[in-house]
């Protein structure tokens, strides 16, 4: 009789080893993509701050190239850019200050760049200039003031 109950028990360890080392493969693999897949998601969301950023820096450079050079806006822009936009609106302080001001947006990630612009004062550039022996030759109605 003891030779027949041998005969049904063969491979009931094996089988027990084989669970047991099913998920044991099952654990270490989980534990090594948890974490890979939660620094994806960190890089990811990184990506789309940064890019969400500098859409809206872009808005706010272009309305202010657009001031600067008498070119057309209106008083608020959008700029989309694949899967993200940014809208730039253009307030009036007072008669020679205007805000800019660009709110992007990439996937529920909002970044806002601001900008006081002063429209009256214009810019000016100082040159320098350093003669030798031979001095300055100038055409064209050209001055040297100083």
């Amino acid at each position: 009789m003891k030779k027949n109950n041998l005969k049904y028990n063969k491979g009931a360890a094996m089988m027990v080893f084989v669970i047991f080392l099913m998920f044991s493969s099952i654990t270490v693999v989980v534990g090594i993509v948890t974490p890979v897949m939660r620094e994806f998601q960190i890089a990811k969301s990184s990506f789309d701050s940064k890019n969400t950023y500098f859409l809206s820096e872009s808005g706010v450079e272009d309305a202010l190239y657009r001031l600067k050079n008498n070119k057309q806006i209106g008083a608020s822009e959008t700029i989309v850019l694949g899967s993200a936009s940014a809208v730039t609106t253009i307030t009036t302080l007072s008669a020679s200050q205007k805000q800019i001001t660009s709110l992007g947006d990439t996937n529920s990630y909002q970044r806002k760049v601001d900008m006081i612009v002063n429209t009256t004062v214009g810019a000016s550039f100082n040159y320098g200039l350093q003669a030798g022996n031979g001095g300055v030759t100038m055409s064209g109605g050209a001055t040297i003031n100083g």
